[in-house]
């Protein structure tokens, strides 16, 4: 039924529980899986430069999570992109839509709707702009 998968992650738990989602389903359905990380900059003292917090650390991590894949014999693959201004929904939706993904699996940190209107929500904008379903995994704290 899928034949790529993609997971977008931020290197959280509630990313890495999607991640860890996607590895069971992808073996599977005997799915590819493009891992996506969508570095947000945020502009530093002064305005002059944009920064990620620990964006190394993060993509390390990341990077051996599809080394995983790999392993446990799941073809995956990792692409990366940057956003400024705008949020990382229609970067994720275009990544998915370039690679070909028949699904878009991302993790949700479970904000009130509220919360998700304030603070905005990845999985709720996936949701209205995607061209392909979107799984949305829920905390695990629930």
């Amino acid at each position: 039924m899928f034949n790529t998968i993609m997971v977008a992650t931020d290197g959280s738990q509630h990313g890495d529980s999607a991640v860890s989602l996607v590895k069971s389903f992808a073996q599977q359905e005997k799915a590819k899986v493009v891992v996506v990380h969508v570095t947000e900059l945020e502009v530093g003292r002064g305005g002059e430069h944009p920064i990620a917090v620990d964006e190394g650390d993060i993509l390390t991590k990341i990077k051996a999570q599809v080394a995983d894949f790999n392993a446990a014999g799941v073809p995956a693959e990792l692409t990366t992109r940057v956003v400024s201004l705008g949020g990382p929904a229609h970067v994720i939706a275009e990544a998915a839509k370039s690679v070909g993904a028949d699904l878009i699996v991302v993790g949700s940190r479970g904000h009130s709707p509220l919360g998700a209107f304030v603070l905005g929500s990845v999985p709720v904008r996936l949701l209205q702009i995607a061209n392909c379903p979107v799984l949305v995994v829920p905390p695990a704290e629930r």
